[in-house]
């Protein structure tokens, strides 16, 4: 099921990626305590770009070292900042010492 571009821009803000103008438009994650982590998703700027289709979905979920599921879930909020944090300290890819005193 594809999701807008509008949609997807408007959750990644929602749950802490901040937006760079760059060659594309990317979403870097700075976590719950403000630290800037390594993590970014691009999303198109094409003109054909209003409706972001399910393979590409895919690779931003990958960018974002989450499944689609997971990804689907942050974009439409039942997957909150402090569960999104976890699921990327259960990985590995996120180490935060003060979130382990939440």
């Amino acid at each position: 099921m594809a999701l807008s571009k509008r949609t997807i821009e408007k959750g990644l803000r929602k749950k802490g990626f901040r937006k760079q103008k760059k060659d594309h438009i990317t979403f870097r994650y700075i976590t719950s305590d403000g630290t800037e982590t390594s993590i970014f998703t691009h999303c198109s700027h094409g003109a054909g770009s209003k409706d972001i289709q399910d393979w590409v979905i895919g690779l931003m979920a990958k960018q974002c070292k989450i499944t689609v599921n997971q990804f689907k879930d942050l974009i439409d909020c039942p997957l909150s900042v402090k569960e999104y944090e976890e699921l990327l300290r259960q990985c590995g890819v996120l180490q935060l010492e003060s979130f382990d005193n939440q």
